[in-house]
Parts: structure tokens; sequence; C-alpha cells
């Protein structure tokens, strides 16, 4: 018995003619537009209309601010990726044993964060106490830490009873 994945496919059924469809065109009038008596391969390119007054979509002329866009300065990009580290640092901080102490660090780094754009130099003064809360609350938690491992009493070894 042969195995079937290695057999070579059988030919497809025989269409009547007359049949469109599955088999080659006889007519090559069959291969173009309705109407037009061309094949569709022989359609001139297309060449896109002459400009008029108005710039295609999309485009910005150099040096053109739309209205509405304030730009950012590299100054205050720079407060505001140091206000979200410390955000995302104090929340981390939070999650691990529900430290208390991350909170002032999260409240002050959105503080900043919100102030990176309108007061900057008060936004790097409220980031830099923000990460001195959160260098605090990681010596406080790994203090705690230690500490736990240094207190906790050893489970006390069950006598066996002698004989």
């Amino acid at each position: 018995m042969s195995d079937p994945s290695t057999s070579p496919p059988s030919p497809g059924p025989a269409f009547p003619p007359g049949y469109p469809y599955g088999a080659p065109p006889a007519d090559p009038s069959l291969l173009s537009e309705p109407g037009s008596g061309r094949p569709v391969g022989d359609a001139p390119a297309w060449t896109p209309p002459p400009m008029t007054g108005y710039p295609p979509p999309g485009f910005v002329a150099p040096g053109f601010v739309p209205p509405g866009f304030v730009p950012v300065p590299p100054a205050s990009a720079a407060a505001r990726a140091q206000a979200t580290t410390a955000l995302v640092v104090s929340v981390l901080l939070v999650i691990p044993c529900l430290n208390i102490f991350a909170l002032p660090a999260i409240v002050l780094s959105a503080l900043a964060l919100g102030r990176t754009r309108t007061d900057l130099p008060t936004a790097r003064l409220l980031t830099r106490v923000a990460w001195i809360w959160i260098v605090v609350t990681a010596v406080l938690e790994i203090a705690f830490v230690v500490w736990s491992v240094a207190t906790s009493s050893p489970q006390p070894v069950p006598a066996t009873p002698t004989p």
C-alpha cells in the first residue's frame, strides 16, 4: 500500500467546456478591463497631479510650529525624567512590605512631575527631597530585614523520647 503523504497529487476534476473558473482563459480579452479592449498589464503608470496652492497632507515646513504646540526644553525634559524615575522607584519600594516610609517620596515625586513645565527649580528641589526619602526608606527596609533575621529565634528541635 502506498503512503498518502508521498504519493503525487491527483489531477483535479475535468472542467466542462466553457467553464470560466479554474481553467486558463482561452480568450485574452478576459484579462482586460471591460470596455477598454486592452489588457490590464498595459495600463499607463499613474502620475501624481500637479501641485496646487496647498501642500500635501502631513507636510510640515522646516521651522514651522503648529498652533498650540509648546516645545519642551531639554532641561525640563531631564527634570521630568528624573521625577518619573523617582516616582517609579518609590512605588516599587512600597510594594514588597507596604513600606509607609516611601509614601512621602511618592507624593514629592508626583508633585515634582507636575511642576516640571511650570516651575523648574521647585521641581528639581522636590525631586532631590524625594530621592532623599527613597534612600532613607531603602536603608530602613534593609535594617528591618536584618533585624528580623537576627532576632528570629530558631525553631526548637523536638526532643526525642528515650525508651
